[in-house]
């Protein structure tokens, strides 16, 4: 785990960090992924790079969540309205309250763009349908 969390000792498991980057996105993800520490409560703590290709106002990123047997827990969701021109890290920006059971279970996080507003007013939305 991580900042020195004494949560599932003796495991061996690690985290796995999955992108889905569409090619028509006006917005890439790199270095994504969701990060927990427990103290006396818990964090899910996102650590985002994104990287436009063309300025933004506004975007959503959605993080999902599977636990050690594959089995969804929950989504988590990066809402930022702010004008964007450049790659800029996130780090810590975004947080959610966890327990310890969803601390010690998570395992695996997929995280793509879902909804992206550009300076021009175009909408772009993640096509589920396309990325079969």
């Amino acid at each position: 785990m991580t900042s020195g969390d004494k949560i599932n000792e003796g495991s061996t498991l690690s985290r796995d960090y999955y992108l889905i980057n569409a090619k028509d996105c006006p917005l890439q993800l790199s270095n994504v992924g969701i990060k927990t520490s427990y103290r006396t409560r818990g964090a899910f703590t996102s650590t985002d790079k994104v990287i436009p290709s063309e300025p933004i106002a506004a975007y959503e990123v959605h993080h999902v969540l599977y636990n050690i047997f594959g089995e969804h827990i929950r989504t988590l969701s990066n809402d930022a309205v702010s004008d964007l021109k450049l790659p800029t890290d996130f780090n810590q920006d975004f947080n959610w309250y966890a327990s310890i059971n969803d601390v010690s279970e998570y395992l695996i996080c997929v995280s793509y763009v879902a909804k992206v507003r550009t300076l021009n007013r175009t909408i772009w939305r993640y096509n589920f349908k396309n990325s079969i």
